[in-house]
């Protein structure tokens, strides 16, 4: 009787053995977790679709500020121009400031400002914080990294380092979300919450 019950158990100890290893390899694999989702600016390049056509002269006056203008010998994204001092030019994001409140639609001035914000999004995954002047300065390069998006001295920019609409009065900024920002501008008649006021973003509260 203990040869039959020692074989028995025997027996549903291999069938459980046999069982968990069919178990273990008809799994399939997890597959890794990304760790960047959205390829991050500050990451080593070279990146794909870079467009090199995109530059900042270093001779440009407008970069006095970030003094001396050593090129650092690691750069492989021509989006890119890290310096050695540590501070870091993102082209194309300096490019739209170029043309802020330049265009034809006043509209179209808002919508730059949501892509001069997706750009600092592309390297912090957030937004900038603050009121208009804080935002300007994580712009201009006061974050964590040392990116600059947005020179001081650009016409669009007050001396108090506010950033100003097309008739000269500072947006006003709301953040709905890290990554969600409500941007306001007063309108032609330099007054908040009349009928020209232009917004993009959030809920229009």
């Amino acid at each position: 009787m203990n040869r039959i019950l020692k074989a028995a158990l025997f027996l549903v100890a291999i069938v459980a053995i046999v069982a968990f290893v069919i178990f273990v390899l008809s799994r399939e694999p997890e597959s890794p977790k990304s760790t960047e989702e959205i390829p991050s600016i500050l990451s080593s390049g070279p990146f794909p679709n870079s467009d090199s056509t995109i530059t900042t002269s270093l001779s440009d006056p407008l970069l006095k500020p970030y003094q001396p203008l050593t090129p650092a010998p690691d750069n492989t994204d021509p989006r890119l121009t890290r310096l050695q001092s540590g501070i870091v030019l993102y082209h194309p994001s300096l490019k739209t400031c170029r043309t802020l409140n330049q265009e034809e639609h006043p509209e179209d001035d808002l919508n730059m400002i949501e892509h001069l914000l997706s750009h600092y999004r592309l390297a912090f995954r957030e937004n900038p914080v603050g009121i208009n002047q804080e935002i300007v300065k994580q712009l201009q390069g006061d974050n964590p990294h040392n990116v600059v998006f947005l020179f001081p001295g650009e016409d669009m920019l007050s001396s108090d380092g506010e950033l100003l609409d097309r008739w000269g009065s500072p947006y006003r900024f709301h953040a709905v979300t890290s990554t969600e920002m409500e941007i306001h501008s007063r309108g032609p008649d330099g007054e908040l919450w009349t009928d020209d006021d232009l917004r993009i973003g959030g809920n229009h509260y």
